[in-house]
C-alpha cells in the first residue's frame, strides 16, 4: 500500500525547517539546492512544494507572522489593563529579540533582492501592526503605527549597536506610556 503524505503538513514542516538556513545565511545566499540538501530531499521534491525560492520565502514569512501573532496572543491576556498588556507584550518581544532580529534581517535581505515585492512585505508588516493594536486594545488607531515603529526600531537599533540598547529601560518607558493610556 502506498504511503499517504499530508502535503500541507509536509509544506509547513519544510517552511519551519528552512527558517534556520535563511536566518544563518541570509535570503540572498540560500539556493534551492542548498535548501533541498539541508532539508533532506531532492531539489525536484522541493520544487513540488514551492515554485521557487521567492515563493518559499513568502510562505515562510506568512507562516511566521501567523505563528508569532498566535504566540503573542497566548502571552498577552486581554483581561489586563493597558499597562499590563504592554508589559506582557514587551516581555514577549524581549524574550524573542534575537529571533525578531533574524526575521527583520531576512526580510530586508529579501527586499534588497526583490524590491518589486515591497507590497507583500508591507502586508506582513501591517499584519504584525494590526495584531499589536488589537491585542493591546489601544484607544487610538494612530498609536499602533507609533508603537510598532518603536518596537521595530528597538530591534534594528539593538542589531546595529547592542550595547547602546538597554531593553529594561525601553520596556520601562513603554510601561509608563501604557500607564498614561489608562489615565
Amino acid at each position: 500500500m502506498p504511503r499517504v503524505i499530508d502535503h500541507d503538513k509536509q509544506r509547513a514542516d519544510l517552511l519551519a525547517r528552512s527558517f534556520t538556513l535563511f536566518a544563518e545565511r541570509g535570503y540572498g545566499e540560500v539556493t534551492m539546492r542548498a535548501l533541498s540538501r539541508e532539508l533532506g530531499l531532492s531539489t525536484g521534491s522541493l520544487y513540488h512544494y514551492f515554485e521557487g525560492k521567492p515563493a518559499l520565502f513568502r510562505q515562510l514569512l506568512l507562516a511566521r507572522v501567523e505563528q508569532d501573532v498566535a504566540d503573542a496572543e497566548a502571552e498577552v491576556p486581554t483581561d489586563l489593563d493597558a499597562a499590563g498588556r504592554m508589559s506582557a507584550l514587551l516581555g514577549y518581544v524581549q524574550a524573542r529579540i534575537d529571533y525578531l532580529r533574524q526575521l527583520v534581517l531576512m526580510s530586508l535581505d529579501y527586499y534588497q533582492l526583490h524590491p518589486e515585492d515591497r507590497p507583500f512585505l508591507a502586508q506582513v508588516s501591517r499584519r504584525y501592526r494590526a495584531a499589536l493594536v488589537d491585542r493591546l486594545g489601544l484607544p487610538s488607531a494612530e498609536l499602533g503605527p507609533l508603537l510598532y515603529s518603536f518596537v521595530l526600531g528597538m530591534v534594528v537599533h539593538r542589531t546595529l549597536d547592542p550595547e547602546s540598547v538597554d531593553l529594561p529601560t525601553h520596556v520601562a518607558f513603554l510601561q509608563q506610556f501604557a500607564h498614561a493610556l489608562n489615565d
